[in-house]
């Protein structure tokens, strides 16, 4: 009776980590009844399974294709409400071991639940017999009579389906119909994982394939006065325009300090086109936009593009492991800085001291330099130091988040624009002592999730995708001597600050400070009197797929 009793258990627990999948699944292809054809599918195909081998060896099978991916799915569903994606494995592939870490501290109930999970499957799986259920020939029959309707039900659901579409009558019903199972199918766990590892394989394998563009050319001539110049683009992390209280919606006091800046320009309707670092960054420093991603690997960045002009190109990182992509950017950068492996919870801060050797340096007369900040990402309490614990109750230094609770998580998240606005001053104070021409750009990748609605989503990289995740704050300070020098550019980012644009725009803003005529499309420069203001932004979600937003 025991032995029966953990049979039915295992039976349960292989079934169950189907059925939540149903109901997290993509709404457009798993709605309404289409959820219970494909349950009683992956029903009829376990039980198929079973009457075939043996129970211990079904179960042994069963188990290793589907318990060591259950913290995979769970955490997709966890995070973002819907099973893994492409996106969302290809992360898990190339995330490195603290970003990782960080993550896992902040789901540790998740990890806890994940090894009782096997450990209770291994401990119903000693006590089972390896014998047939049931025994004799009939069991063959039974594996035939379920396998013919598993296909029955497929058949039907897909004529159903096939009624649904208009399509010309040249196209093969055969044809919609597999394309509109392979649709289901793919979402439908384990085969989701399996799939999309595969996809996320191919598309880390092409990023290492990447065209070699020792022979790519802007086209752009040499500057050939000795006027000094110094360019700053800053890569922030996880900031929500929202949460910046010098754009004047926030009812709290985060931007003290540059509130007060002189020279500063906020610009209100900005928007990264991607909610991850690793689609959002390559859009960020290059010509491609969230309609044309492929063209980040086949052009050079706007790095490239100065480097041709005869600027020092300098990327400054407090990020211990660049995403995949940067591993072919960094190498045709002359200066590269990143804060030692060594030293863990580094601070942003830290980027202060290499800037200032940048900026002192006197080998070259125009720079360009690419700083990317920790900003505001996972773990918040790790991103600030003590004294910048402004918005209390809040999570201390070094602490596990645990589960996610609103006013607590919000609290901490606040304390790290507190932070990065102090950061942001400092940069600005050396920025300002060097007397040059000088023009600073502040966009971070992406925003963030805080429960804002009823969706109940945190953190960024949502499949769906929300406004809090890509409205994001775009800062530009000049200098005096840069205002002396272009005034008519400045005057136009001021007329341009209510426009909407989106993080296209740092690639032709940056070339257009510095004079760059031959790559500057004036109408996608901040610094134009051409700008174009967008009705409306499209960028990529969660499955890199585009989502589009009216402002």
């Amino acid at each position: 009776m025991v032995r029966h009793w953990r049979t039915a258990a295992l039976c349960v627990m292989l079934c169950s980590v189907h059925v939540y999948t149903f109901f997290f699944s993509d709404p457009t292809f798993m709605s309404g009844s289409g959820r219970w054809w494909y349950l009683s599918v992956v029903c009829a195909l376990w039980l198929s399974g079973l009457l075939l081998l043996r129970l211990r060896s079904f179960f042994i099978a069963a188990g290793a294709a589907v318990m060591p991916f259950v913290p995979v799915e769970a955490g997709s569903l966890y995070l973002n409400g819907q099973p893994v994606s492409m996106p969302f494995m290809h992360w898990i592939i190339s995330t490195n071991r603290h970003e990782a870490a960080e993550l896992l501290s902040s789901m540790w109930w998740m990890v806890v639940l994940t090894a009782v999970l096997w450990g209770v499957y291994v401990w119903l799986l000693a006590g089972v017999e390896n014998k047939r259920v049931p025994e004799g020939k009939g069991r063959r029959w039974g594996a035939v009579v379920l396998a013919a309707v598993c296909a029955g039900l497929l058949l039907m659901h897909g004529n159903r389906l096939n009624k649904t579409y208009t399509a010309p009558s040249k196209r093969v019903y055969a044809g919609i119909y597999a394309w509109s199972l392979g649709m289901h199918l793919a979402d439908v766990f384990p085969l989701d994982v399996y799939v999309q590892t595969f996809r996320a394989m191919k598309h880390a394998s092409e990023i290492e394939g990447l065209q070699q563009l020792d022979d790519f050319s802007f086209g752009v001539n040499r500057k050939t006065d000795t006027e000094e110049e110094v360019y700053l683009l800053i890569i922030g992390e996880a900031a929500r325009y929202k949460n910046f209280s010098l754009n004047g919606e926030y009812g709290r006091e985060t931007t003290p300090r540059l509130s007060k800046q002189h020279n500063l320009l906020s610009f209100q309707s900005a928007w990264a086109q991607a909610n991850a670092t690793d689609r959002s960054v390559p859009l960020m420093l290059t010509r491609a936009d969230a309609e044309h991603p492929q063209r980040a690997y086949s052009e050079k960045t706007v790095g490239g593009a100065f480097q041709e002009a005869g600027f020092a190109v300098w990327w400054l990182t407090t990020k211990q492991s660049p995403i995949r992509y940067l591993h072919h950017v960094l190498p045709t950068f002359e200066h590269v800085w990143t804060c030692p492996k060594d030293k863990e919870d580094v601070l942003d801060e830290e980027l202060i001291s290499p800037l200032r050797a940048a900026i002192e340096s006197k080998e070259e007369r125009k720079k360009l330099i690419i700083m990317q900040m920790k900003g505001s990402h996972l773990n918040y309490q790790d991103r600030y130091p003590e004294p910048f614990a402004v918005f209390k109750p809040c999570l201390e230094r070094g602490a596990k988040q645990g589960h996610f609770d609103k006013e607590l998580m919000t609290n901490t998240y606040d304390n790290t624009i507190v932070y990065t606005d102090y950061v942001l001053s400092r940069f600005i104070g050396i920025l300002d002592s060097v007397r040059v021409a000088v023009c600073m750009v502040y966009m971070p990748d992406h925003g963030e999730n805080l429960c804002d609605d009823e969706r109940r989503l945190w953190v960024h990289g949502s499949y769906e995708g929300s406004e809090y995740e890509y409205h994001v704050p775009l800062l530009v300070w000049y200098s005096e001597k840069f205002a002396e020098r272009h005034p008519e550019q400045v005057a136009a980012m001021k007329e341009n600050r209510r426009k909407t644009v989106t993080s296209q725009v740092l690639f032709h803003s940056l070339c257009d400070m510095a004079g760059l005529e031959e790559v500057a499309d004036k109408r996608k420069s901040l610094l134009s009197g051409q700008l174009e203001s967008q009705e409306e932004v499209r960028v990529l979600n969660g499955k890199a797929e585009i989502t589009t937003f009216r402002p």
